[in-house]
């Protein structure tokens, strides 16, 4: 069984939810919650258990397309209170396990003493585990969340991303409890915007991350641990600089600093319009003015409070 470096050593007993996670949305959250609390009334650690690859991109394959990368779910899950972050290598092996080879491995080799799931827990080959025969090894306490609801619909991780597909922000901030995210590294563009006066900040991003429907966004870029307004482009550039390969970079607002090769994080907090192509630069520089100072009106002085955005 191949799993990440995290299990060099023996893991505690804990209580533990178990899922693929992509995006930790509301659902996510509940169950980690859950797990956090129960953990905490029984002395026990708080484990999350994650998969990689996908099994569904195992499973099909096909490419994997992502909500969250494992980095990035590692990164929200200590947020979350979780003390074990396990992933797992989803692979023929592991695809291949009945439901009570589960079992043994998350007694024997995990120390799992109470699994925290949701109502359609699906686990073993051909998914052949669910909440019932957790429930009937007595070595294993299990605790059942129901899903989360709103408006009527169901929160998954499907929702968000066609809530992504249409640039619907308002939906995937409310589903995933913040803004969408994309961390990357900063790398070297072609400078056009410098020559214009909007010097920006082009992500390089991971291949497998879902990205965002093309815009204009106001947003957020986190450097060196500092948060700031931004106002975001997603898309291909089509009125100076039209590149064939989609690209994200960021205006950040009052900053003027080298950041090549940095370590960032773009938030998307509203969507402000299309990517459009402009009959002129001149044209395209009056609308970058117009989205710019959009951006610095939505955030007041309680939303900056809020987002925790650098002081001017």
């Amino acid at each position: 069984m191949e799993v990440d470096g995290h299990l060099e050593k023996q893991l505690a007993p804990s209580v533990c939810t178990v899922g693929f996670f992509d995006g930790l949305h509301k659902g996510h959250q509940a169950l980690i919650s859950k797990a956090v609390s129960i953990a905490k009334e029984s002395g026990m650690a708080a484990s999350m258990i994650t998969f990689s690859p996908s099994p569904k991109a195992f499973l099909t394959k096909t490419p994997e397309q992502l909500l969250t990368t494992v980095s990035e779910r590692a990164k929200v899950a200590k947020d979350l209170g979780i003390e074990q972050f396990i992933v797992l290598k989803f692979n023929k092996e592991l695809s291949s396990l009945s439901p009570d080879q589960f079992h043994e491995l998350f007694i024997n080799s995990l120390n799992i003493k109470h699994v925290v799931c949701g109502e359609d827990f699906r686990y073993g080959h051909k998914g052949a585990g669910s909440v019932i025969t957790l429930q009937k090894d007595p070595r294993i306490k299990v605790s059942v969340i129901n899903d989360v609801i709103e408006d009527d619909e169901r929160i998954s991780s499907t929702l968000i991303k066609e809530g992504l597909t249409n640039g619907d922000i308002d939906m995937v901030t409310k589903a995933l409890n913040k803004p969408y995210s994309i961390d990357g590294f900063v790398k070297h563009g072609r400078k056009v915007g410098r020559t214009i006066g909007f010097p920006t900040v082009n992500l390089s991003y991971p291949y497998n991350k879902i990205l965002i429907k093309d815009g204009v966004y106001t947003g957020i870029t986190t450097v060196k641990g500092k948060h700031y307004i931004s106002t975001i482009n997603v898309g291909h550039n089509p009125t100076v600089n039209h590149m064939s390969k989609k690209s994200i970079e960021s205006f950040i607002h009052h900053f003027d600093e080298d950041i090549y090769n940095e370590a960032v994080t773009f938030k998307f907090v509203k969507r402000l319009r299309d990517e459009q192509k402009f009959d002129s630069v001149e044209a395209l520089i009056e609308q970058m003015h117009r989205d710019i100072a959009n951006s610095e009106a939505y955030f007041s002085p309680d939303v900056r409070k809020e987002y925790d955005i650098e002081a001017l």
